[in-house]
């Protein structure tokens, strides 16, 4: 839930305000709500699974925390710096049946732990999300998802973006999966590549592009997709009658990637797996370079970024 008194009240205190701090915020302007058409898009994006947690920063009345609860049955924790909103939350989850699920509390956005989290639902102001950018990035785990109503990331491009029509307006829901992280250097050990064999990779968010080097030579990959932990791309092989193009897919766990590789042998499909261990020290960010935090020479050269799907949902 947007509070139009965060802004103002966010400038007063700095972007990270102390505990002791929020304990006195007492805001004297209501909050708008996110409608629940909106809420209900958001929660369909983000796709609940049993066993999940979703966090809403930025709670209001709950009735985001709340609807997951009750339609998907999922745990959920909201968080909000407004007392006064924490006790109608707490008082509308008790009504709805779903208290023994959800949790709320009066805590600093910048400075909640999001490592449980497997969902994240935003309607805060654009400035906000970008500095919370980061700590989304580091902290939350590949796969996870992050909603926001009405207001984007900046640089940070949707998956996807749907329009919900409510009270004539017309509502903005994005999608983010948090990407993996798969920059650097890593030595690749597959069948037909030799020892010397390194991928590399630049990432800006969930693009990336890579090369394949050995033996003095470097090729491009292609057909690179990352989409949470999941990655997949075709690199080529060098065999006695010329170039073969070998697909690679498989999911990246820290410092190390394993999957299945397959080509066109000469009695048909072949397939085997393949690892990659990463150099630790070759990692980047997933922040742009002008922050001089990302890669330096990224460029999305050999395959575009995908553009949002839109959608156009109708009043429910």
């Amino acid at each position: 839930m947007l509070k139009p008194w965060l802004l103002s009240m966010a400038m007063a205190m700095g972007p990270h305000p102390s505990a002791a701090a929020q304990e006195d915020v007492r805001p004297d302007v209501g909050f708008v709500p996110t409608p629940q058409p909106a809420v209900e898009v958001m929660l369909e994006l983000a796709n609940p699974r049993p066993g999940e947690v979703l966090f809403d920063l930025g709670c209001g009345d709950g009735r985001i925390v709340i609807t997951a609860a009750r339609r998907w049955n999922i745990q959920g924790r909201g968080v909000d710096i407004d007392p006064e909103m924490i006790r109608i939350s707490r008082e509308n989850a008790r009504k709805a049946g779903v208290d023994h699920l959800v949790r709320f509390e009066q805590r600093n956005i910048f400075e909640t732990d999001y490592r449980e989290a497997d969902i994240v639902a935003l309607y805060l102001l654009t400035w906000i999300n970008v500095s919370l950018r980061p700590r989304l990035l580091q902290q939350l785990h590949p796969g996870a998802r992050v909603v926001a109503h009405q207001f984007g990331m900046e640089e940070w491009p949707p998956d996807v973006i749907r329009h919900v029509r409510h009270g004539g307006e017309r509502h903005s829901v994005m999608l983010w999966i948090i990407p993996a992280n798969c920059t650097g250097d890593w030595r690749l050990t597959a069948e037909g590549f030799p020892a010397d064999a390194e991928l590399r990779f630049e990432q800006l968010f969930q693009h990336a592009n890579g090369t394949l080097r050995w033996g003095g030579r470097i090729e491009p990959l292609f057909d690179l997709t990352l989409r949470g932990g999941e990655l997949a791309f075709t690199a080529n092989r060098e065999e006695k009658g010329g170039i073969t193009p070998v697909s690679f897919s498989g999911r990246i766990l820290g410092h190390r990637m394993r999957g299945r590789v397959r080509w066109a042998g000469g009695e048909g499909e072949m397939v085997s797996e393949w690892t990659a261990v990463r150099n630790p020290a070759t990692m980047r960010s997933l922040e742009p370079s002008e922050k001089g935090r990302g890669p330096r020479s990224f460029r999305l050269k050999k395959r575009a970024p995908r553009r949002p799907r839109r959608d156009s949902i109708k009043e429910r």
